[in-house]
This record gives C-alpha cells, structure tokens and sequence, in this order.
C-alpha cells in the first residue's frame, strides 16, 4: 500500500486511527476558530502567555502558556475566554489578545 493509499484510509476509517475519530476531523478541530465537542478550538498566537483563575488581570495567574496550545473555549466574558487546555489544567481565563480562535 502507497503512502498515499495509507493517507487516505487514516482520514476515511477511524478504525486504523485506534478508535480515534477520522484524521480529518480531529486535523479539522485543532484549527483555529473550529467547533469542538466541548466548545470552540482556540489557539494561543504567542510564548508566555498567562492563563488566569478568572477573566482579568486582577485574578491570580496560574501558569503560563506558549504559543500554539489549544484550549477548548466554553465562555467568553468581555475580552476573556474561559476553557480547558489540552493536556493541562481546566477551566482557566486568557485575554482574547493573545487567542486564535
């Protein structure tokens, strides 16, 4: 089977992804601004970005984050957007400044 052959079938059958959905779908919602099962796929666009326990430089930040990690997004309050990021910590705070989304 060529490479393209093996392309193909990843993105059509999600039974050679492991049980994962299609290739395409999950390439499809780590794009910016694309619709998550838990919310809207949004993107940090650069490095050291604070993530925060509510929607404002006056909350504690919590960590800090570098461009291209996702977050599904749930809420936005104002210029902030309240979500989970992928592999780490859940319902935390980022400016839309510094989002792709």
């Amino acid at each position: 089977m060529t490479v393209s052959h093996l392309l193909l079938r990843a993105l059509a059958d999600p039974a050679d992804s492991g049980g994962a959905p299609p290739l395409r779908t999950r390439l499809a919602a780590a794009a910016p601004g694309a619709t998550s099962r838990r919310g809207v796929v949004c993107t940090v666009n650069h490095n050291g970005v604070a993530y925060r326990s509510g929607p404002g430089p006056q909350y504690p930040a919590l960590g800090m984050v570098n461009q291209g990690q996702n977050m599904d997004s749930h809420a936005r309050r104002g210029s902030w957007r309240s979500g989970d990021l992928w592999g780490g910590p859940a319902g935390v705070w980022i400016s839309t400044a510094d989002l792709d989304c």
